[in-house]
């Protein structure tokens, strides 16, 4: 470690890095408490998540979920509705989950070992370093993205970043790093630098409280680092038909299933279509205001599309092509096709509840991203939710 630091010890650099975060640390909300209930809810939903979406969503969660308590009670519609645009719902759950189980074994604080703390569900060994040591100022390292990336540039690793050797030397690293005065604040200067100057592409080293220790730096090798060789491959899709039934302005939308990949947000009625799309891709592309462009002359894949929304639906009618939205998920794509309807769908796959009202009361539910994109792009006026990926 010492080979490449120009005779500075790492308490040295340490000691810079924390008077660098004091002076230019971003003033955040969950930077101004040591509850680790709250911190613990900022960890959560800091997770593949871009800190300005949070800045919404974290002060109207803890005011209705301040305690442990508060959350373990609460259903999961209104929990939904409040995480509605995070995205990872998988996370909400957990969250709830382990609140439940805080209650039922620790009276609803948040234990001080981190042991214990590890128990709870959805806490991994990041986020147990994290609540760990900015709460109760514990030496317990912590490795995301940015720790990767500051390591990695810090120490001149050339290997694959991805590699399960670079990731067992990531946490020994932090693990050495993280002793000493002020863990907490260290791991989070550390995401900090991260974040703010040793970014991805086009990183400030003129910033850096580090550079002249920072071997990529001193190699002119920077850019290079992390080094993350091509995976990328095509995401498989899947197109679905979406129903938009309207009665006396009110919307009918299902409840999906709570295991599941929206588990338990609200949408409209939608089924799984294998067909061609071409035919709906080119009506959509022409023009939008000829009198009976959707009812005249229309392709029999048209028909097709209808019945199988009737079938499955129990709709009373099927209409035009209203729009289409893609929506992508982590691991694969979401192509849905739009058409306006007539009647109550009927449930499918698991759903819990099909329910009809108001684009106003839609808004406020728990409404998943390809509904909230396709809902927009027919016209309703739903309010756009800051990490929804709507626009």
């Amino acid at each position: 470690m010492s080979e490449h630091m120009t005779g500075a010890s790492l308490a040295q650099v340490r000691a810079r890095l924390l008077t660098w975060y004091d002076e230019h640390k971003r003033d955040l909300p969950w930077r101004a408490t040591r509850d680790p209930w709250a911190i613990w809810v900022s960890e959560v939903m800091l997770q593949q998540t871009r800190v300005v979406s949070v800045l919404d969503y974290y002060p109207r969660f803890l005011a209705r979920f301040p305690t442990a308590h508060d959350l373990a009670e609460a259903s999961w519609e209104e929990l939904s509705a409040l995480w509605a645009g995070l995205g990872y719902y998988r996370r909400a759950r957990n969250l709830q989950e382990a609140a439940q189980q805080l209650c039922a074994q620790h009276g609803g604080a948040v234990p001080r070992d981190p042991e214990r703390f590890a128990t709870l569900k959805g806490v991994g060994r990041y986020t147990r370093g994290a609540v760990m040591s900015i709460a109760f100022d514990l030496e317990e390292p912590i490795v995301d993205g940015n720790v990767r990336r500051v390591f990695t540039r810090w120490y001149g690793d050339e290997r694959d970043a991805r590699g399960k050797d670079v990731e067992r030397d990531l946490w020994t690293r932090a693990e050495s790093w993280v002793k000493g005065e002020r863990p907490g604040d260290l791991n989070q200067a550390i995401m900090e630098l991260g974040a703010t100057v040793c970014t991805p592409k086009t990183p400030s080293c003129d910033r850096c409280p580090l550079r002249d220790s920072c071997l990529a730096n001193k190699r002119a090798i920077v850019g290079r680092l992390p080094y993350l060789p091509s995976k990328a491959k095509a995401l498989p899709e899947e197109v679905y038909l979406a129903s938009l039934s309207q009665a006396e302005g009110r919307v009918w939308v299902v409840q999906a299933q709570e295991e599941g990949l929206l588990g338990g947000l609200w949408g409209l009625p939608m089924t799984l279509w294998t067909g061609d799309t071409r035919a709906f891709d080119e009506r959509l592309a022409g023009p939008r205001d000829q009198p009976g462009l959707f009812s005249l002359d229309e392709p029999e894949l048209f028909d097709q599309a209808r019945s199988a929304l009737r079938s499955h639906r129990g709709l009373a009618s099927v209409g035009r092509l209203v729009c289409s939205v893609q929506h992508r998920f982590t691991h694969k794509v979401w192509r849905l096709y739009v058409f306006e309807a007539s009647g109550q769908p009927t449930l499918e796959g698991g759903e819990q509840e099909a329910r009809c009202v108001t684009v106003e009361g839609l808004s406020s539910m728990g409404l998943g991203g390809p509904s909230l994109k396709a809902g927009r792009a027919a016209g309703l006026p739903l309010k756009v939710r800051r990490g929804s990926g709507a626009r």
